[in-house]
């Protein structure tokens, strides 16, 4: 079990997500472990699994999973999914 689960409510904004998944996988790099993200979406129009599946971040194992369109809902799912000590919240545009 790792110390620290990501959690990231998304909705329809891509390009912030890719560059916050490069940071946060260059930081796993430098610590030496794999990261868990756990990345709730609200149903978007965007096809976000086949986006992530096409993107490469071998330091962070990525979960994905869709629920309503409220941010404190979308916080409570990751929540509950997250096995760690302590859960980070983070905005998809950090």
């Amino acid at each position: 079990m790792t110390a620290l689960t990501i959690v990231i409510p998304f909705y329809k904004r891509v390009d912030y997500l890719k560059s916050t998944l490069s940071e946060l996988c260059s930081q796993a790099f430098d610590l030496n472990i794999i990261l868990p993200v756990i990345i709730v979406d609200s149903n978007s129009v965007i096809n976000l699994e086949s986006i992530l599946k096409n993107l490469c971040y071998p330091n962070i194992n990525i979960s994905l999973i869709q629920t309503v369109n409220s941010l404190s809902r979308k916080r409570n799912a990751g929540a509950k999914l997250a096995t760690s000590e302590y859960i980070a919240f983070i905005d998809n545009d950090c």
